[in-house]
């Protein structure tokens, strides 16, 4: 049996995980068949840096999967084929949770693959992937109708348009109900606040913003628009926020609860963050300065 650990494509190991692959059957001193047997009944699968071959049952009827990685391999990183990626996906229609931030290449091919259908999904993580990925991964994608929790990033560059259009085909086919926006801390990138009230789904109930700039809110051309008007939590996360511009922004929406972590304050209140604090307090009816460093997605837990 050839050894596809050996084949290569474009200098890059063509199965995604070499220099990334946990010990093998062999090396632990097992049969394969055992160790299949062990990591068949998982039904959660977290990996980081690390993965079973793309192929492992390890990857079947799970309900929860992550596939992260946090550092590259002299200037490598892993990667998945949209092919395999889309098996995985099938061998577990029950999948509530998907994390994934590996890249993923075939973008040629993913106009001839069916939408796999993930009825039970509730919460879709793409932070810290490549604006290109999405392209591939999103369309790959068929979420039912379950309220779902979707976290993504802008684009790479300075003025990005907060909704890329694959990211907006994807708002409009689901029901995402919390929306997690990450801006690029390398970039100053402004919120576009006519583009968030005139682009964004009707039925967010949670929103949150990370290193985004509120500086500017033209209010008077999106005040009579109807957009986010079931809006009622707003989490702000290293944000660049001008109080009074903010002030502007929340006043839009019937917010119960905000919670904002180590804000920068800009415009009148610059170097004031005591009383920028207070000023923001009277904006909604709960408001908490939040010290832990998870993501927004997790200040709830």
């Amino acid at each position: 049996m050839e050894d596809t650990r050996l084949r290569t494509q474009q200098g890059i190991g063509i199965e995604g995980t070499d220099d990334w692959e946990l010990p093998t059957a062999e090396s632990c001193g097992v049969s394969q068949q055992l160790l299949d047997s062990i990591l068949r009944p998982i039904t959660s699968l977290r990996l980081s840096n690390n993965f079973f071959p793309w192929s492992s049952p390890a990857y079947h009827g799970l309900v929860k999967l992550h596939l992260l990685f946090t550092r590259s391999k002299r200037g490598r990183k892993p990667h998945i084929h949209v092919d395999k990626l889309r098996d995985m996906l099938l061998a577990s229609p029950a999948l509530r949770v998907l994390h994934i931030n590996i890249i993923v290449i075939g973008k040629d091919e993913i106009n001839g693959l069916a939408p796999v259908p993930l009825n039970e999904l509730e919460e879709l993580s793409l932070d810290e992937m490549s604006r290109d990925v999405y392209d591939v991964v999103l369309p790959l994608l068929a979420p039912g109708t379950k309220p779902l929790q979707f976290t993504f990033q802008m684009q790479q560059e300075f003025n990005a348009p907060l909704y890329c259009t694959t990211v907006a085909a994807f708002l409009e086919r689901t029901n995402v109900t919390s929306l997690y926006i990450l801006g690029r801390s390398l970039f100053d990138q402004r919120l576009s606040v006519d583009e968030l009230m005139t682009k964004s789904p009707g039925n967010i109930r949670t929103l949150g913003l990370e290193y985004l700039q509120i500086l500017e809110a033209p209010i008077s051309e999106v005040e009579n628009y109807e957009g986010l008007g079931q809006l009622s939590r707003l989490y702000m996360r290293k944000c660049v926020i001008d109080v009074d511009e903010f002030k502007k922004l929340a006043g839009l929406f019937r917010l119960q609860m905000l919670k904002l972590h180590k804000p920068e304050f800009r415009g009148r209140l610059k170097g004031n963050d005591a009383e920028a604090r207070q000023e923001i307090m009277s904006i909604a009816p709960t408001v908490r300065w939040v010290r832990s460093t998870r993501g927004m997605d997790r200040w709830d837990g």
